[in-house]
């Protein structure tokens, strides 16, 4: 048979208790199986599962964030790779670096906004499933959603910056030789 007892300590630390329960304990029945655990052990193995799969989301969701700016930099790279020559004559004409960089980094930011307002809309959809999971925020948290779209922009414009800074540095005479 199993039993519960709940004992609160007002002065000192409960660990303290622990030794002057046991003793009344076993005084009153000597063959009594005892284990002892603070309130604050037994929140913590009960936030334990929890905490592992938030740590997992957390390193998915980064690791998604990688691939995504990977997969950002690749397209990139790839546009820029197949408008050389384009980018030649503009820079023949008169474009400068900067220009140049501009029209690559808003192409880049046009796939990003789209890619933004669709993983908003469906975060809004797909918050409505998990809500019983959401501890201390509300399915449509606001300042999750803009940080979520912060955090993207800036990992989207660090991916898409490289790609931009090399069409910028493109010898225009080279560019249209081969061409």
């Amino acid at each position: 048979m199993n039993f519960y007892l709940a004992a609160r300590s007002d002065h000192g630390s409960p660990a303290a208790l622990v030794n002057s329960v046991s003793t009344a304990l076993r005084a009153v029945t000597p063959d009594l199986n005892l284990t002892f655990r603070l309130v604050s052990e037994q929140v913590e193995a009960s936030l334990a599962q929890e905490r592992l799969v938030t740590a997992l989301a957390g390193f998915f969701g980064v690791l998604a964030l990688a691939l995504a700016a990977i997969g950002l930099y690749g397209v990139t790279s790839y546009s820029v790779a197949q408008r050389k020559t384009e980018i030649g004559i503009r820079m023949a004409i008169g474009a400068a670096p900067s220009e140049v960089r501009r029209l690559v980094l808003s192409r880049a930011a046009g796939v990003v906004g789209l890619g933004i307002a669709c993983g908003t809309a469906i975060g809004l959809w797909a918050s409505a499933l998990v809500a019983s999971l959401l501890f201390g925020s509300s399915r449509h948290d606001p300042a999750t959603f803009v940080e979520a779209v912060a955090i993207v922009c800036v990992v989207a414009l660090a991916a898409a910056f490289v790609p931009a800074w090399r069409a910028s540095r493109l010898d225009p005479s080279e560019i249209l030789r081969q061409g």
